[in-house]
């Protein structure tokens, strides 16, 4: 049921690359602050733009804890929606669709995957033609886990604390369309 929801979701967003208008591939830098400790934590980030107010993006994360008394490693998949909140302006909010989280190790809770919520407000800021920084502040809130399973999460990594800022830089393209005769796109014209 799992590996059938992630293919959906995969094929999805393939579906989604014919009626996008650009694409973009990020990373988190906050989530590097996380590998001079005792442990380590990494979240990518591709997005598509349907049109210049919507936005629909696919998260990927790894989070490992390691110290003598945790041991616990995350996969955390996102699937999110982002408004454009005034034509022209970086600002936007967003949600979170879907957020599942799926933990092992020796300290990893019973209750696998772990569903959170997740809302956000951020700016975006364009560099150039092709990089931008995705500045937001994320809040958080695991659905019907319990309250040990949930601060067990935001303990052993920052990133599934309940207010979490983040930098995501990302490296942007144009999705063109063009016709099956080898001719110019109506834009080049």
């Amino acid at each position: 049921m799992r590996r059938r929801f992630i293919l959906i979701l995969i094929h999805f967003f393939s579906l989604l690359g014919l009626f996008a208008t650009e694409a973009q591939l990020g990373l988190d830098l906050m989530s590097f602050d996380s590998m001079r400790g005792e442990g380590i934590g990494i979240r990518g980030e591709s997005g598509v733009f349907i049109d210049d107010g919507f936005r629909l993006t696919l998260g990927l994360g790894y989070y490992r804890r390691e110290t003598r008394d945790l041991s616990v490693q995350s996969f955390r998949l996102t699937v999110g929606a982002d408004c454009f909140l005034l034509e022209g302006c970086g600002l936007y909010a967003g949600v979170n669709l879907v957020d599942l989280s799926y933990l092992w190790g020796l300290d990893a809770p019973d209750e696998n995957p772990i569903v959170m919520t997740q809302i956000r407000l951020g700016y975006l800021y364009r560099y150039g033609k092709n990089f931008s920084f995705d500045i937001r502040l994320t809040i958080t809130d695991p659905v019907l886990a319990s309250e040990s399973d949930s601060n067990l999460l935001a303990d052993s990594f920052f990133q599934y604390a309940k207010y979490y800022a983040s930098l995501v830089a990302s490296y942007s393209f144009d999705i063109r369309k063009g016709s099956r005769d080898g001719l110019p796109l109506k834009d080049d014209i």
